[in-house]
């Protein structure tokens, strides 16, 4: 068994729910044995490590084993681009000058447009995802998952993953929806602008989406 046990003043909530929900239901992470009624912790069945895996195997397998199972659960719907926008307190102009400053031009009126929204895992997969010994990948722990667009939870796969991560957006993608590129452009454009701290990396992997739109 794993005993998890919340620190300070946060509490286990959402551990406890995905645990509950995720390990009976889809597989990709320990089951939930008992919680606290109080949300202060919580035993999850125990998995026995198996093949260590590299930093490039974690991706390649969260994308191949644990997304589909993940994102068939919490199945990505339409959302409005100006509805993310405005719970973020960022205008559209923000954006497309931040992403033009990138060399990523947006289409016209991009903000009515629509894009997949689910409950994205923004955990470090590198650090939360592991092999056990019968060969199944599990993540650990969910503390970062929230509602937002289904391309900020593949932008720590990108660009590394790239072709895997655009087929991946795209079997949810919509007719009326931004296409996959735009998708994780306009996502890091809302990381970027709305902590300091993503910034740098959200500019790298603006440049990387320019230069394949350009290629295109």
């Amino acid at each position: 068994m794993i005993l998890k046990v919340a620190l300070l003043s946060s509490n286990l909530a959402r551990d406890i729910r995905m645990h509950r929900v995720l390990g009976e239901s889809t597989g990709c992470t320990p089951r939930l044995v008992a919680s606290d009624p109080n949300l202060r912790w919580l035993v999850c069945e125990y998995h026995e490590h198996g093949k260590g895996l590299s930093r490039k195997e974690k991706g390649r397998h969260f994308l191949e084993q644990i997304a589909p199972r993940y994102y068939e659960y919490w199945k990505p719907r339409p959302h409005r681009v100006k509805r993310l926008l405005q719970r973020q307190r960022i205008t559209p102009h923000a954006v497309r000058e931040f992403l033009h400053d990138l060399g990523v031009e947006l289409p016209d009126d991009f903000e009515n447009a629509t894009l997949p929204f689910s409950m994205p895992y923004l955990g470090n997969i590198r650090k939360e995802c592991f092999q056990d010994a019968a060969g199944r990948t599990l993540i650990v722990d969910w503390e970062d998952v929230r509602t937002g667009p289904l391309a900020e939870g593949m932008l720590r796969l990108y660009p590394e993953h790239a072709v895997e991560v655009l087929d991946f957006i795209s079997r949810y993608t919509d007719p009326d929806d931004l296409e996959p590129l735009h998708q994780l452009a306009v996502a890091a454009a809302v990381q970027a602008l709305g902590n300091r701290h993503h910034r740098q990396r959200m500019e790298r992997v603006c440049r990387h989406i320019a230069a394949t739109l350009k290629q295109a």
